[in-house]
């Protein structure tokens, strides 16, 4: 396993066709890309001066395990962007920037990309949860009454696309469907009943997430049911090959993509990596509180309560996953700025440039990653990659 982190391929052999957080995209051929994933991480919008080690190597070689070891026994039918993870020798790359690519390359066919992500939420949590205490919906649609926190939707796993943002670009507060404008995350504090409580603002809750049927005006109704039967399929036998693992896929997002010469919806870009989901240990699961997990919940915490304490140090001394707990006997005057300093974290940390991680956050973050690749494959990354030069 490489000791090195990897937070720029920089390609000079290939043209680049885009940049994106975390990967990068190349021109192999007429027909073909070379999709390079390097150990860049983000959260928040904010993508982090320094990596993860071995991060791009797991999302690559995990996302090979789903698509050419898992799916194609369980979702008949299913077709793939994925052609190899070995470069070419015909290719015009360097040996220098072959052994950087080791690992974390995928070679894939062009297809025209849907503009929705299709997300499948199997549990009710995070963004999900905050709507559903304030409303009762899910992205809009009807949940029943008396769910708990992290509970399994009692109808089994829901459907909600989001519109997606260009590739390289940044998610968007226009909503590209009803032009209506959205505002950066906000967290205000309320005095309930005597005391301080942190409520999330409606207009949080109303961001761009679009309903099935917003979807279906976004890329036609013959598309729309394919990509969401297709989306829902793949989530459950993700999730019952996972629970045997012991690990949740609590959620998870897909990208597909229209073979235009044969009309058929394919699966494309990265699949059920920590990236893309969130996975729960199954060991620790307990509906009605947050849970553990092998993604980044571990860095949104350590950002929430890193800029926590930078924006008012005086309250900066809770913890995650509890940074936003308000600290007892607030006069109303520290209510005002503890309310002020939330709302500087929501909007500051939006693109914010600059932040690094400590030592300890990138280990903790690279052993989540490399712990739930090893439950997932039965076998070590080093292990994959042997086999991968074979």
């Amino acid at each position: 396993m490489s000791t090195s982190i990897v937070t720029s391929v920089g390609l000079k052999s290939l043209p680049l066709v885009a940049q994106g957080k975390v990967r990068e995209i190349y021109e192999a051929s007429d027909s073909t890309l070379l999709l390079a994933t390097s150990d860049r991480i983000s959260a928040y919008d904010v993508i982090l001066e320094n990596g993860v080690q071995e991060k791009g190597t797991v999302l690559t070689l995990l996302t090979n395990h789903w698509l050419n070891t898992v799916l194609p026994g369980h979702v008949p039918g299913l077709k793939h962007h994925l052609l190899s993870l070995n470069i070419p020798p015909t290719l015009n790359v360097s040996p220098e920037e072959r052994e950087r690519l080791r690992g974390r390359t995928m070679i894939v066919n062009k297809y025209r990309v849907f503009p929705i992500e299709a997300i499948v939420r199997g549990y009710i949590t995070g963004s999900s949860w905050a709507e559903y205490k304030q409303k009762g919906t899910v992205h809009g649609l009807p949940q029943p009454s008396g769910l708990e926190q992290c509970q399994a939707f009692p109808g089994g796993p829901i459907y909600t696309p989001s519109t997606k943002a260009p590739v390289g670009g940044k998610d968007e507060n226009v909503c590209t469907l009803t032009g209506k404008f959205y505002f950066p995350p906000v967290f205000l504090i309320r005095r309930v009943s005597g005391s301080l409580q942190l409520q999330v603002p409606e207009i949080v809750l109303n961001r761009c997430r679009i309903t099935p049927d917003h979807a279906r005006q976004i890329v036609g109704d013959k598309y729309a049911d394919k990509i969401e039967n297709l989306a829902l399929a793949i989530y459950k036998a993700a999730h019952a090959y996972a629970l045997e693992r012991g690990i949740i896929v609590a959620d998870t997002k897909f990208e597909f993509g229209l073979d235009e010469e044969t009309d058929e919806v394919v699966l494309i870009d990265e699949v059920l990596t920590p990236d893309s989901s969130r996975f729960w240990p199954a060991a620790d699961y307990a509906q009605g509180r947050d849970q553990k997990s092998f993604d980044k919940q571990y860095l949104r915490d350590w950002l929430t309560g890193t800029h926590f304490a930078l924006v008012y140090p005086q309250f900066g001394n809770a913890s995650p996953p509890h940074a936003y707990a308000a600290p007892p006997k607030l006069q109303d005057t520290d209510a005002r700025k503890f309310s002020n300093s939330l709302i500087s974290i929501g909007q500051g940390l939006k693109g914010r440039e600059g932040v690094s991680m400590t030592e300890d956050v990138q280990a903790r973050t690279s052993a989540k990653y490399l712990e739930a690749f090893q439950r997932l494959t039965g076998e070590t990354l080093d292990q994959a990659l042997a086999k991968l030069e074979k």
